[in-house]
């Protein structure tokens, strides 16, 4: 046999042993497809889960109203006194007619003061430019500065005019409502010095009611203070119907609306996590920060002051239902946008993918509501590349153990690394030993006799190598 030829062989022999290793490696990867998790329908319907988000937060007192005096007005007569009980449109308390009837009288004299004040300084004017005819240049330039100044004085005179004739009209108009009435249903809870309690406003309604004139806790109703964090505070809009759940009894639930949320006293926790009960939610950050919010209630029957209670969005969870809400995710949609899931019809039973017609979408919940074509007790998996017809299913969901997932450079796991060595790789041994005997038998004995031309060439090379005339090592140049 030639050396090409042994040579030959021998490259052949390591073409097919690389082939059988990648043919190995790829049974060994796609061997027998793993079974499918499934759930059971009833257990991820939607319309069964309630809530995502509860909120802490315990009841108060609404808030206090506070009513203001007018500082330019003087007290005319208190109809209240603390602990009183009001109804809303009350009469809290009167100004002194008199102090305002004087301060009118006062506004007409200065606004007759301003028009003579005009008056005169147009006869001024006058007198000025009749003086400005027969003066010299020189005079001209001083007559002119002193025209300018009384023109100013004159606009001023007119601005002040304007505005003393607005004050004036509120007075009168305060005539005819000097008395200050209660805004709202409840109990006189402080009432202080009219001085120190001066405001522009007659009344206005607030959280502090410390620096009023009269506070007025509100009766009736309680309200929900809680506290949301900056990772969901967007959800709580300003209306947003919400519910309120007992702790101790789920079934207990109150309705409301969000009132307001503090965006302006932002606090801060250190332990996030242990202060919002979050359901769906991930808390336990380091740091967050968190705003109060409020809730008004349709009815407080039945809390208590200071009660502890949660708070979630109404999403229609506490009506009575027909049918199965399923997310988005759970369903995969062809080019014609119809709608399939990945449904086995009892538990280990063969996968199937079924189209489902008449979905209602439900666009802020990103949800479908199916009424027909799913039962409560089949299975449903969630769409992914093992979601095949006729695979196999489990209930079960197996966790790897966290070291058994890493990977090596090829993307085989270290568990399929051993399956390989214990199936694959002793076949691979007798393969090999088996490879390496015949090429050991035929074209090993020609590849060594190849070894031994090439060294003897290589050799004689090297002796007329050694033999070269001088100068040859420049390039031949002498």
């Amino acid at each position: 046999m030639t050396t090409k030829k042994k040579i030959a062989i021998a490259l052949i022999a390591i073409v097919v042993i690389a082939a059988i290793v990648a043919a190995v490696m790829l049974l060994g990867r796609g061997g027998a497809k793993s079974e499918v998790f499934v759930q059971k329908v009833e257990d991820v319907n939607a319309l069964n889960l309630g809530s995502v988000n509860r909120y802490s937060g315990l009841i108060e007192t609404p808030p206090k109203t506070k009513v203001n005096f007018d500082s330019s007005k003087k007290l005319g007569k208190l109809k209240v006194k603390e602990g009183d009980k009001v109804k809303k449109g009350d009469v809290l308390f009167t100004y002194d007619p008199e102090s305002i009837n004087i301060q009118i009288e006062q506004g007409e004299l200065e606004i007759e003061r301003l028009n003579t004040n005009i008056k005169n300084n147009n006869a001024q004017i006058n007198e000025l430019v009749k003086d400005k005819k027969k003066a010299s240049a020189e005079e001209a330039l001083g007559i002119n500065a002193q025209i300018q100044e009384l023109q100013a004085d004159i606009s001023q005179s007119e601005y002040d005019i304007k505005t003393k004739k607005s004050e004036i009209k509120k007075l009168k108009a305060s005539l005819e409502h000097i008395s200050v009435k209660s805004p709202v249903k409840g109990r006189i809870d402080s009432i202080g010095d009219p001085e120190e309690a001066g405001m522009d406003d007659e009344s206005m309604s607030g959280e502090n009611g410390s620096d009023a004139f009269i506070t007025i806790v509100q009766s009736g109703k309680y309200r929900f203070k809680g506290r949301v964090s900056e990772q969901s505070v967007a959800e709580l809009q300003e209306g947003t119907g919400v519910i309120l759940r007992s702790r101790v009894d789920d079934t207990k639930y109150w309705k409301g609306k969000v009132l307001s949320v503090d965006m302006n006293n932002a606090g801060e926790d250190e332990n996030s996590g242990m202060e919002e009960e979050y359901y769906g939610e991930q808390g336990g950050n380091n740091s967050a920060t968190f705003y109060d919010f409020y809730v008004s209630l349709e009815s407080s029957k039945g809390l208590l002051l200071g009660q502890h209670v949660t708070c979630e969005i109404d999403y229609g969870q506490m009506e009575a239902k027909e049918g199965i809400g399923l997310s988005s995710g759970w369903f995969v949609q062809d080019e014609e946008g119809n709608l399939f899931v990945w449904v086995a019809s009892k538990e280990g039973g063969s996968l199937e993918k079924r189209k489902i017609t008449g979905a209602e979408y439900n666009e802020m919940l990103d949800m479908y509501t199916i009424v027909e074509g799913l039962k409560d007790n089949e299975y449903i998996a969630w769409p992914g590349p093992d979601c095949v017809e006729g695979a196999k299913t489990t209930t079960k969901q197996v966790v790897k153990d966290e070291q058994a997932e890493t990977e090596d450079p090829d993307g085989m796991t270290d568990e399929g690394m051993e399956g390989m060595e214990g199936e694959s790789m002793e076949g691979m041994e007798d393969f090999e030993g088996e490879a390496i005997e015949g090429m050991e038998g035929e074209s090993m004995e020609g590849m060594e006799d190849f070894e031994g031309e090439a060294i003897e060439s290589m050799e004689g090379a090297e002796d007329e190598a050694m033999e070269m005339p001088e100068g040859s090592e420049d390039g031949g140049n002498n």
